[in-house]
């Protein structure tokens, strides 16, 4: 935190002599209080915040409070322990329930919007659907685009518990969204009672279009927040809202070009096995091989991740682009175009390439049949799985 009129105006209100406050197991003084929080020390910043809360030690100054919350939440303190809800801490939450609260109607603060999406997602995590909607919706009206992602994974959430399709969407039997995405127990998304009462009383307009709200998210770049692995959940939930028909009909289309889209940015390469599973089975849709667009988004991403080879997530995304382009270009029967990618993406280590290129060997498709060559490719297959 740079030293500006903010941290000279801060020195002024800590300079209590001979007090001493607890950060996390030790005893400090107001200064070292303030030098910890200089140095960016979640906890010390967090604590401070509480004084300049309640004036304790300190002159209030609920603003400022603000601020350095803001800043303790950057570094890790307030989003995971207090916002995002360990409930079986319940004196912990209790406050920073109250906390936030305070904070939302801080109307001088400029970062009002954003304690209003924490706010957000904190009743989001109690399970309180309404409250948690009802501060979402505060925080875009007042310009937050993380409020955006949010409010898309609550209607995700509850629409996934709903016994009746909604806008559009059907519901899968048996389906069990919590077998494929670990999450919190309170947000888990089937078998929520919560949810259910919560759609029962839910009167759904336009502007409660999941799918929408999601879609805005990433258009918007998530606002440019630095949230860690949200970009890929809001990727990885309207994936299987598009494949699962999840508070929308089922599009195998948009869900092509939104795995396409993942797999292509390097950020997203930790979890992305969810897209890689939506264009094997776009493969299996003869319907869908033969639109233009599968091809021109499979080019974008071969192409794009030809670049970042050298990093070895995108090398796997970069055969599977390359396998994925050769089997499009086989069942259009292009063979020689379907040869070159197999190729490609066998020699990279991909088995289901090596599958498929035996078989060209074996058939005489795309390239003169050789026996020898399409048993190396099958025993390599088989070796590799």
């Amino acid at each position: 935190m740079k030293k500006n009129v903010f941290l000279l105006f801060l020195l002024f209100c800590l300079s209590v002599n001979g007090q001493t406050v607890r950060v996390g197991g030790r005893q400090m003084t107001v200064e070292q209080l303030k030098d910890a929080a200089e140095d960016h020390d979640a906890n010390a910043q967090y604590v401070l915040a509480q004084m300049l809360l309640s004036g304790e030690k300190v002159e209030k100054d609920s603003v400022t409070a603000a601020e350095y919350l803001l800043h303790s939440a950057a570094g890790g303190f307030l989003t995971p322990s207090l916002v995002f809800g360990n409930y079986h801490l319940e004196k912990a939450n209790s406050n920073a329930e109250k906390m936030l609260l305070e904070l939302c109607r801080l109307e001088g603060s400029s970062y009002q919007h954003v304690f209003q999406t924490y706010a957000g997602v904190l009743f989001f995590a109690k399970q309180d659907y309404d409250t948690a909607e009802r501060f979402f919706k505060m925080a875009l009206n007042n310009g937050n685009l993380l409020a955006v992602a949010e409010l898309g994974l609550l209607y995700f959430y509850v629409v996934a518990n709903s016994p009746e399709p909604v806008n559009g969407g059907r519901v899968k039997k048996g389906f069990n969204p919590d077998s494929y995405m670990p999450v919190m127990e309170s947000w888990k998304m089937s078998d929520n009672v919560a949810a259910v009462r919560y759609l029962k009383k839910k009167q759904w307009s336009e502007e409660d279009n999941m799918a929408f709200w999601l879609s805005e998210a990433i258009d918007n770049d998530f606002g440019g927040y630095p949230f860690g692995t949200m970009p890929y959940s809001v990727y990885e939930h309207l994936l299987f809202a598009y494949t699962e028909g999840i508070g929308v009909p089922v599009n195998m289309e948009k869900a092509a070009g939104l795995a396409c889209d993942c797999l292509d940015d390097e950020d997203f390469n930790d979890m992305n096995g969810i897209a890689k599973e939506t264009l094997l089975a776009v493969l299996e849709n003869n319907a869908l091989i033969s639109k233009p667009f599968l091809k021109s988004k499979l080019d974008v991403l071969y192409n794009s991740t030809n670049k970042s080879k050298s990093n070895e997530k995108m090398m796997t995304n970069h055969a599977l682009a390359a396998y994925c382009l050769g089997m499009v270009h086989f069942k259009q029967r292009e063979y020689g175009k379907a040869f070159k990618y197999l190729t490609e993406s066998a020699e990279m280590g991909d088995i289901k390439a090596m599958t498929q290129l035996s078989e060209c060997y074996r058939r005489g498709k795309g390239i003169e049949a050789n026996s020898e060559k399409a048993t190396y490719w099958e025993k390599k297959a088989e070796r590799s799985r």
